[in-house]
């Protein structure tokens, strides 16, 4: 059964998505890349309101 996504192609690699918007190639390096990213800003936490919590990155 071919649906919308299978259609489509990682931008980083050009092949087809594995899975709904998926590349097993390329995400897991770039969810990989994120998380690096984000552990070099002291980020501390400020309030929680009804839906959200606030955060702060220096």
């Amino acid at each position: 059964m071919e649906t919308e996504f299978s259609k489509l192609n990682c931008s980083y690699c050009n092949k087809p998505f594995t899975e709904e918007l998926w590349c097993e190639k390329c995400d897991p390096l770039r969810i990989m890349v994120e998380i690096l990213v984000y552990k070099r800003y002291n980020v501390s936490y400020i309030k929680e309101g009804g839906f959200a919590k606030v955060y702060s990155a220096t």
